[in-house]
């Protein structure tokens, strides 16, 4: 969702989610901090094991302390051996809202769903309500006439979405890059950069404009320029608030055609892209996908170690306004 708006019922909660996401999530729990009356951050997390349970609410309230959300609204995607009436789901409901208003609390388990937040038997049954088609709703004919994509059916069909697969310039790809970069190199540092960010720029304006780009040099100039350190901390600050979900698209995109020695910084950018989207678990497994790479590569060690500690997302967005006006003038020189 681009834009997200008010949601102004659980039918509407349970549609929006998969939008937010990028995928209809499973065993997972979801928070939706609210502003202003607007969807501002979307978490996702998979569901905590029976142990971790008691911690649950601490985490979560954690995450959210430095957000400053107003409200937030909690769905709890169920593990076949929990239900409605799992005490574990009532303690979570009262301890979030001890500390933050939770505008609703919904639980979702078997296809069916219920509210926690509902006391009326007849609107809220005790055996839940029939989850709503996504498919005929009026927020997936909105985000469709938006341009937006319809959301994956499960997390695996997005972690297989970052999958490597064949590059349509498979032939002779890698040695191309491997090419320009000795070019870049003997240019110099400064030179070598400023020609690796003004490739990343044309390749940005080009899939911004298209969502794909055709030119097998502007990607193979790309994939060399980010084994630049430079170029790559230009890429994390690139993209702003309006252009999250065009540059998180163009980052799967060349994930997915990577070749091996490119994956580690593609999948590092792909992965603060995805944690600034709320969704960690996404991210981790996008460092899952450069530390098998590269064990040592150390900005995913770092972000590892970020993401774990529940470093909130927005984060990010202080970090980019912060460095990255510093890091084009380093680069391109004063505007």
């Amino acid at each position: 969702m681009k834009n997200p708006r008010l949601i102004t019922s659980p039918s509407e909660l349970l549609i929006a989610i998969p939008f937010l996401l990028g995928f209809t999530p499973a065993n997972s729990l979801i928070v939706v901090s609210i502003k202003g009356q607007t969807v501002d951050l979307t978490m996702r997390s998979d569901f905590p094991p029976q142990e971790k349970y008691l911690e649950v609410a601490d985490e979560l309230l954690a995450q959210l302390g430095s957000h400053k959300a107003e409200e937030i609204l909690v769905v709890a995607y169920l593990p076949a051996e929990l239900d409605f009436n799992s005490d574990f789901l009532q303690q979570l409901f009262g301890d979030l809202n001890k500390s933050i208003a939770v505008r609703d609390f919904v639980v979702v388990s078997a296809e069916r769903w219920r509210s926690l937040s509902c006391v009326d038997d007849e609107c809220c049954p005790i055996l839940g309500r029939e989850l709503p088609e996504i498919s005929t709703s009026l927020l997936a004919a909105e985000e469709v006439a938006a341009g937006n994509l319809m959301p994956l059916q499960s997390e695996e069909e997005l972690i297989a979405s970052i999958a490597s697969t064949a590059s349509p310039w498979d032939e002779g790809f890698t040695e191309a890059i491997d090419q320009h970069w000795e070019y870049l190199q003997a240019l110099g540092q400064k030179e070598c950069s400023k020609a690796g960010v003004v490739s990343l720029l044309k390749l940005i304006s080009e899939f911004t404009a298209n969502s794909y780009v055709k030119d097998r040099q502007s990607v193979v100039e790309v994939f060399a320029a980010l084994f630049d350190i430079q170029v790559r901390d230009f890429a994390i600050g690139a993209h702003g608030k309006q252009l999250l979900i065009t540059h998180w698209n163009m980052w799967r995109w060349l994930l997915r055609m990577a070749p091996e020695k490119s994956v580690p910084a593609v999948s590092s950018i792909f992965a603060i892209l995805s944690y600034e989207r709320g969704d960690g678990a996404l991210a981790h497994r996008a460092l899952d996908r450069a530390l098998a790479n590269d064990s040592q590569y150390s900005l995913a060690l770092l972000l590892r170690r970020t993401f774990s500690a529940g470093w909130p997302p927005e984060a990010f967005c202080k970090m980019r306004e912060e460095l990255h006006p510093k890091i084009s003038e380093e680069i391109l020189g004063a505007a």
